[in-house]
C-alpha cells in the first residue's frame, strides 16, 4: 500500500469505488416507481438548483422533501440522536479543475454540520489535510472522524467537539491506516490496514483507544486488479453493539458501465465472535455503506448493480438475517443516490443524491 497514492487515497477514506463512481462518471438513471393509477400518483418533486441534494423521506417513498442543495459533493450522512442536525463530509474545492470530484481532490474534503430545520450550514474543519467520515459520540457531545492531520501521513482517528476543536487523537501509527469508524456505547469499530498486511480488516477498541482487537478475518487473495485491497470496509455497529455490518471486496470480476469495479457484498458478524461473519447479499453487484435501523432489525445500503441488464444505482433495505431485500423507491427523476442513513424515528431516511439536469 505504501508508495501508491491512488490506493492510499481510496482505502484511506473508504469512499471506495461507490462514491468515486458518483463523481461525474455515473450514467443518468431514472428509478422505476411502483405502478399506480395516474390519478393517484403523487407529483415528482423538482430538486433545488445545485448538483447535489440532501433529501428526507419515509421509507415507502412518501413525504419526500429536500433540506439542502450545493454544487459540492457530499457524503457520509450522520443524523444526530434527536434528528435536528446532520453531519457530513464535503468537497469544498475542485483542486484539479476538471469539473469532477475525484482522487486529485481528496485533500479538499472537510466536515460540515447542517441544521435540518433551518438548513443552516456550519463548516467544522478547515485545513489542507483530509478530514472525513464524521459521526456522533453516543451522548452527542463529540464527533469522531478520520484524518491524515498530525505527525503521520497515514489516516488516524480523532475526536473533536461540536465546534471543531480537537479533543483527543485515538490512533497514531506510522505504518497503519485506521478509518471508517462507528461508535455505539463503549465500543468503536474501525478499519485497519497495515503496510505488511495483504487485506484490510475490522477492529474494535474502547472510546479512549485502549483494548484494540481484531473483529473480522477476511481471506487473503493476493493482488486485486482494482485499486483497492481485498478486505472489509465501512463497519456499522447495531444499536445494541452486538453485531457489526460491513462490505467486503469478494472478487474483482464485476463490471458496471464498462468499468471494472469488483463485487462487494454486505456481511454481518457478531462483534464478540471473530469469524462469525455471514454474507447477506451474495449478489453480482457492488453493495456498500450499510446502516442499521434504530430497532436493529433492518440494514440500509447502497448498490451498484444490473437491473434487467441495465446499470442501476439504488438504495436497498435487507433484514439482519439476509431476508426480505427491498428496493427503496425514490420519487425523483434523473438522479443517482450516493448513500443514506436512518433518521432516529426509524420511519424516515435521509440520503444524498447527485442530480442530472
Amino acid at each position: 500500500m505504501s508508495g501508491n497514492p491512488v490506493k492510499y487515497a481510496l482505502i484511506a477514506l473508504a469512499i471506495l469505488l461507490l462514491a468515486d463512481l458518483g463523481c461525474g462518471s455515473t450514467p443518468t438513471l431514472t428509478p422505476t416507481l411502483p405502478p399506480s393509477p395516474a390519478s393517484t400518483r403523487p407529483p415528482i418533486p423538482t430538486p433545488m438548483p445545485g448538483r447535489y441534494g440532501v433529501f428526507i423521506m419515509r421509507l415507502d417513498g412518501t413525504g419526500l422533501h429536500q433540506i439542502y442543495s450545493t454544487d459540492q459533493q457530499l457524503g457520509g450522512l450522520r443524523p444526530s440522536a434527536d434528528g435536528s442536525q446532520l453531519l457530513f463530509q464535503f468537497h469544498y474545492q475542485d483542486v484539479d479543475g476538471d469539473g469532477e470530484y475525484g482522487l486529485a481532490d481528496m485533500s479538499a474534503i472537510e466536515i460540515g454540520l447542517l441544521d435540518i430545520g433551518s438548513s443552516n450550514f456550519r463548516r467544522l474543519t478547515d485545513n489542507d489535510r483530509i478530514d472525513a467520515l464524521p459521526l456522533w459520540s453516543p451522548d452527542g457531545t463529540e464527533i469522531l472522524f478520520t484524518s491524515n492531520r498530525g505527525d503521520s501521513e497515514k489516516l488516524d482517528l480523532f475526536v473533536m467537539d461540536t465546534n471543531g476543536q480537537i479533543v483527543r487523537q485515538l490512533t497514531q501509527t506510522s505504518d497503519v491506516h485506521e478509518g471508517d469508524p462507528d461508535w455505539v456505547g463503549d465500543t468503536i469499530v474501525y478499519t485497519r490496514n497495515a503496510d505488511d498486511e495483504e487485506v484490510q480488516s475490522i477492529w474494535a477498541m474502547a472510546p479512549d483507544g485502549s483494548n484494540a482487537h481484531q473483529v473480522t478475518f477476511p481471506p487473503a487473495k493476493g493482488a486485486s486488479d482494482l485499486v483497492f485491497e481485498y478486505g472489509d470496509f465501512d463497519p456499522s455497529l447495531s444499536p445494541d453493539g452486538q453485531q457489526v455490518a460491513f462490505e467486503r471486496l469478494v472478487d474483482d470480476e464485476f463490471f458496471f458501465v464498462d468499468r471494472q469495479i469488483g463485487r462487494w457484498d454486505i456481511f454481518v458478524a457478531d462483534a464478540d465472535n471473530p469469524g462469525s461473519e455471514r454474507n447477506l447479499t451474495n449478489e453480482q453487484e457492488a453493495a456498500g455503506f450499510p446502516k442499521w435501523s434504530p430497532d436493529g432489525r433492518t440494514i440500509l445500503f447502497l448498490s451498484y448493480h444490473l437491473e434487467d441488464g441495465n446499470p442501476s444505482i439504488a438504495l436497498f433495505t435487507i433484514a439482519a438475517d439476509g431476508s426480505n431485500r427491498q428496493k427503496v423507491n425514490i420519487p425523483l427523476r434523473n438522479f443517482a443516490p450516493l448513500g443514506g442513513a436512518w433518521m432516529p424515528d426509524g420511519e424516515h431516511i435521509v440520503f444524498v443524491a447527485e442530480i442530472y439536469r
